[in-house]
């Protein structure tokens, strides 16, 4: 009987649809709990009204703990029992069979125990086709079909076959153990080797030898403590070279290093309740991996080397004594395996840009910083800033230069702004290491912000843009706006390579808002827009659940020699860090920058005074200074230098460390408090179920609901620390009194430095 039919039918007849829901939740749970993962998928499937997902065992452990049907007579997991006088009698006989089929390890059965099985499952379908009232044979039929079935030799080899690997424990393709893949080399290569010439083989192998997932609990574990997996590892992979080298004598053979993952930060994402256990066995599991690639790297020839695919994360830490070295598994997602994001390409080849709207830059601050880690140019839209708050931008992008246009740039100064919050407004963020490669263009209205960067033989034109939305009257603006592009392309058409980005307000994959059929007619008319490389994937999602659609772009001209140089175009995915309702945009050009390192400033630091000692700095200066005086010739340029000299002689003589060198670089004044890390924490747990339940978005959904109000916690929390920093300043400006110079300066500074028309705090 199929599971959805008789979990719909067991359902139905006792309706009992919120007994299971409390005993799964947890508030009145009648005898085991439920795992994690079982939990989420019994309440998904209630909520779907499907149990299509829900196995036999998923089935057998809710109808254990549910109370649902009556235990068996003798209680649950006790001695096999043949009495089919009870519907728990009957389940827990179901289970046994079937563990004693696919897990017992047993491959052969009898004739007669063949017929036993079908005897008894016809048994017990005759009981259940009582307890559920259905009519008779309806069950019970479907096994004289089966029963009578042909078995031909083809599907005899498949059935052998299939045990093969079940015995190995290879059945699963996305996870080849080291012998499957020689079982297939020895089979499918002399067919495959046969057609080409010259081959290159790729073999990456060995962490599932290393490690194993449970597919219950999705948990995975250390195969061994020891060494002996990586011993087996060895020998399996040098049978597998001198296989490939017997088939293909001439070809190359490149073995991949494994890169680092993490076994705690798997099972933590997976929902383990003390991940902290697994810590030792990460150690252990780096240590294994370090012995494995070092053989990889000695197997492999001297002229073929694997990448290092753990440059990225590799980090160190100095102390006393020596250097640390350690993996910084924060660039992966919160499993610990996977890349958060594409991972970073090399930096002297491609040039990345990013474009989102940040729809508030104060609020999604956190996001920001980890986005601009992965770009050189980042486009951003909506950051809500009057022009008076613009040094916001460079407080929260430490290390980068930026430009920006407000709402209220060609506005007389508004002293109140601090009380309202801004709308609107575009910027470019970019690293401060590629600042000779970029020149702000001073072209376009505030919603469209333009740079020119420095690459290959033909510069880029960036022109970042934030479209107007539907409301009333909206057209003449949007039409107006792209009248301003359309200038700007025509302008810099025959210097540049153009590329137009940002929020573009309309589509080009639908036709159902007036904006999409302008923006269309446009891009048609002026031979722009995407390429083939740019996934069709949404770019923004309302949180209201109802709306969403494909609406931020990289725009190309059709005939641009720059489509050539594109590597790929990457929509990113939702990320709890991220309060907009838009994702990122991700374009690699395949070009390359001069990039200059950022150079630490190198001072004289301040002599210690209170380490001088004052009889030697007496005693030189008392020595030296006769011998000073005689030699003068009353040129008082002259006589200040040397006495300026004698001082720093004294100085050395009597003061330790005296002119020491050091180097300092700046450091970024982005705010992090309590309240940001915990709402972050949140934000990142609610995210994380709502997508393992299929990311349901209608807005009712309560994981939607939870979801949205753990991101506005988020943003709430990241405007709060900036509004108390403006308080906290306001009130040192309150109380500071006239001789208070640090202070003042400190303002007239900032006020230079962002160019700011009137002094603001």
């Amino acid at each position: 009987m199929k599971t959805e039919s008789f979990w719909k039918n067991c359902y139905t007849l006792r309706h009992q649809k919120t007994c299971v829901r409390t005993n799964v939740t947890g508030q009145h749970r009648t005898t085991a709990s439920f795992k994690n993962d079982d939990h989420f998928l019994i309440n998904e499937c209630f909520n779907n009204q499907s149990f299509a997902k829900l196995n036999l065992r998923v089935i057998y452990v809710v109808l254990r703990n549910s109370g649902l049907i009556d235990q068996p007579i003798h209680g649950w997991y006790q001695t096999p029992r043949t009495a089919i006088n009870t519907i728990g009698n009957c389940v827990d006989l179901i289970q046994q069979k079937y563990n004693l089929i696919f897990h017992s390890g047993k491959t052969d059965f009898t004739d007669e125990e063949v017929r036993d099985l079908f005897s008894l499952f016809k048994d017990i379908a005759k009981y259940f086709e009582h307890w559920l009232r259905k009519n008779e044979g309806e069950l019970a039929s479907r096994y004289d079909k089966i029963e009578s079935c042909c078995f031909d030799i083809d599907m005899r080899s498949k059935y052998r076959e299939h045990l093969h690997l079940l015995e190995s424990g290879l059945i699963d393709k996305n996870r080849q153990k080291v012998q499957q893949a020689i079982d297939w080399a020895e089979k499918e290569l002399p067919s495959i080797c046969h057609q080409h010439k010259n081959i290159t083989f790729y073999i990456w192998l060995g962490t599932c030898n290393l490690t194993e997932l449970n597919r219950t609990t999705r948990y995975i574990s250390l195969v061994n403590q020891n060494d002996s997996n990586v011993r087996y590892l060895r020998r399996k992979f040098i049978e597998l070279k001198e296989l490939i080298t017997k088939i293909k004598p001439k070809s190359k053979i490149i073995f991949l290093e494994i890169p680092p993952y993490s076994i705690q930060r798997w099972n933590r994402s997976q929902g383990h309740k003390n991940p902290d256990i697994f810590s030792e066995d990460d150690q252990t599991l780096q240590n294994q991996l370090y012995l494995l690639n070092t053989f990889i790297q000695e197997i492999n020839q001297s002229a073929e080397k694997s990448p290092k695919f753990d440059l990225d994360i590799r980090k160190t830490s100095k102390r006393k004594g020596g250097t640390d070295e350690y993996y910084n598994f924060n660039i992966y997602r919160t499993d610990g395996v996977h890349p958060n994001r594409p991972i970073k390409q090399d930096k002297r080849e491609d040039i990345i840009i990013g474009t989102l709207n940040v729809q508030n830059v104060k609020s999604n601050a956190l996001y920001i910083k980890n986005l601009l880690r992965d770009v050189h140019v980042l486009c951003i839209q909506e950051h809500w800033l009057f022009n008076a708050e613009k040094k916001i931008i460079a407080e929260i992008t430490e290390n980068s230069g930026y430009i920006a246009k407000s709402v209220d740039d060609n506005d007389d100064p508004d002293f109140n702004v601090s009380m309202k919050r801004g709308y609107g407004g575009v910027a470019i963020i970019w690293k401060k290491e590629i600042n000779e490669n970029i020149k702000e263009l001073i072209d376009g209205g505030n919603r469209i912000q333009a740079i020119h960067i420095q690459q290959g033989d033909k510069p880029i034109c960036l022109i970042n843009v934030y479209m107007p939305s539907d409301s009333k009257n909206a057209d003449i603006e949007y039409k107006d706006t792209l009248a301003q592009i359309d200038e700007m392309i025509e302008k810099y058409k025959d210097t540049h390579e153009i590329i137009v980005c940002g929020d573009m307000n309309g589509s080009l994959d639908r036709s159902s808002t007036p904006h999409d059929k302008i923006l269309k007619t446009f891009c048609k008319e002026k031979c722009i827009g995407n390429t083939e490389k740019c996934p069709v994937k949404e770019t923004f999602y309302h949180q209201n659940g109802m709306s969403k659609g494909q609406i931020d772009y990289f725009l190309f001209k059709s005939n641009s020699e720059i489509i050539n140089k594109i590597r790929q175009i990457d929509v990113l995915d939702t990320d709890p860090e991220n309060t907009s309702d838009h994702v990122p945009v991700i374009l690699t050009l395949n070009s390359q920058l001069k990039k200059v390192r950022e150079k630490a400033t190198t001072i004289i630091a301040k002599p210690k005074w209170t380490d001088c000692d004052h009889q030697i700095y007496k005693e030189v200066i008392n020595k030296d200074l006769p011998k000073l005086m005689q030699k003068s010739k009353g040129i008082i340029e002259q006589d200040i230098r040397n006495l300026e000299k004698l001082l720093h002689k004294a100085g050395e003589a009597a003061i330790p460390k005296y002119r020491r060198k050091i180097k300092i670089k700046s450091k970024g004044k982005a705010i992090w408090n309590e309240q940001i890390d915990k709402a972050s924490k949140q934000s990142k747990n609610a995210y994380k179920v709502w997508r393992q339940l299929g990311a349901p978005q209608e807005r009712s959904n309560e994981l939607k609901i939870k979801m949205t109000a753990a991101k506005r916690i988020l943003r709430k929390a990241q405007r709060q620390a900036y509004a108390s920093q403006r308080e906290s300043t306001a009130g040192k400006i309150m109380k500071a009194s006239n001789e208070d110079t640090k202070l003042f300066t400190g303002l007239l500074t900032c006020k230079e430095k962002h160019h700011l028309p009137t002094t603001r705090y």
